[in-house]
């Protein structure tokens, strides 16, 4: 994994770790959609890097 995806991993366990302590129903919607996303984010670089390992073959 390039730095790019661990960044994001990061984020999302970061995010999650938020997500528990979040005392407003507001702050738990924000979270949940911020963590969608940089999975969604995380899984395109994914797929783009084992294209690119394909290609290369």
């Amino acid at each position: 994994m390039d730095d790019n995806v661990n960044e994001i991993i990061n984020k999302i366990v970061a995010d999650l770790d938020r997500l528990v302590r979040a005392d407003t129903q507001q702050a738990v919607k924000l979270l949940e959609t911020q963590i969608e996303d940089d999975i969604k984010r995380a899984a395109d670089k994914l797929k783009a890097e084992l294209s690119a390992i394909k290609r290369d073959r």
